[in-house]
């Protein structure tokens, strides 16, 4: 568990011969997650999926959801369902993941920190647009709300 920390990938993030790279840290960098999230916010090349929570840690994937927004920038966000194999987990974790951050994003907007608006536009982004963006995919069918 210890060596899932994202901060042991600060050397080969800073160095030079990668600084082109685009990484993902995938599972959100669970149970790390505030600290992948602000390796985000450092790293321009740097992006993080919200798969292993969502639906592997249904009480937890709030907090670690709370724990990346607080840090990392919208516009690196990227669901993920770690589906496999049996299409029902696909189907659990675009569930609970539209909860959650349901859920997140209705705390943001009573805080005054997102309105209505905002709170689409990022969900957007997480559920499609991050990802089309940086797998190039931009020409391909979008989602409306």
């Amino acid at each position: 568990m210890l060596n899932n920390n994202p901060f042991l990938l600060k050397d080969l993030l800073d160095h030079p011969k990668y600084g082109q790279s685009r990484f993902i840290l995938v599972h959100g960098g669970y149970p790390y997650c505030f600290e992948a999230g602000y390796l985000a916010s450092v790293y321009p090349n740097l992006y993080v999926d919200i798969s292993e929570m969502i639906p592997f840690v249904p009480m937890g994937a709030y907090q670690g959801l709370r724990q990346i927004f607080d840090m990392c920038p919208f516009n690196k966000v990227l669901y993920g369902s770690d589906g496999f194999i049996i299409p029902e987990i696909h189907w659990l974790g675009a569930k609970m993941a539209k909860a959650a951050l349901s859920s997140l994003f209705s705390q943001y907007i009573e805080a005054g920190l997102f309105d209505h608006d905002l709170a689409l536009q990022v969900g957007r982004m997480v559920f499609s647009e991050t990802a089309r963006k940086l797998y190039g995919l931009e020409n391909s069918m979008t989602i409306t709300t």
